[in-house]
């Protein structure tokens, strides 16, 4: 929208499909945020890779198997549902749990390149002092970015991050 009257007021009627972006998706979701109303945006080449090509006959995208894709998108509405995919059933206290993640880089000519997670979680433990956090960095080699996120819930409900690197 603009900021001064245009010189033919239709236009103002036309742009406001485009207040949020240009792009569905985002449009989509931008306008559906304020509703809290969770959204999965699916193109038809993930769900129909085989037959969506390009004028070579080829899949337009080069997609994870059917199954993947499946558990993905279950698992994401299974989520926004409101409900927890993957919950520890007993928590003790003071015990560290890591998650990792691990996926080959297959546009990589290198077979051994690979794309990798971490995540650590304590329980009753919501910051590093400095002596901690310094462990961290120690335990690390030059090769790897340690990142720390502390997530609180602010009064309304929402999680709110704050991030710190080693860099």
């Amino acid at each position: 929208m603009r900021a001064q009257a245009p010189l033919f007021p239709e236009d103002n009627i036309l742009a406001q499909p485009y207040h949020y972006d240009v792009h569905f998706h985002n449009q989509l979701k931008a306008r559906l945020l304020e509703h809290n109303t969770p959204t999965q945006i699916i193109r038809e080449s993930t769900i129909a890779q085989h037959e969506v090509l390009d004028r070579f006959g080829n899949p337009t995208r080069q997609l994870d198997t059917q199954s993947a894709i499946a558990w993905n998108l279950s698992t994401a509405t299974f989520y926004k549902a409101g409900g927890r995919p993957w919950k520890l059933m007993a928590i003790r206290r003071g015990v560290c749990y890591i998650g990792l993640a691990f996926k080959v880089d297959e546009k990589s000519p290198d077979p051994r390149s690979a794309c990798c997670a971490a995540q650590m979680f304590l329980h009753g433990k919501v910051r590093f002092n400095d002596e901690e956090w310094r462990g961290f960095i120690e335990g690390t080699d030059s090769k790897t970015q340690l990142v720390g996120v502390r997530i609180r819930e602010d009064s309304k409900g929402s999680h709110k991050g704050r991030m710190w690197s080693d860099s």
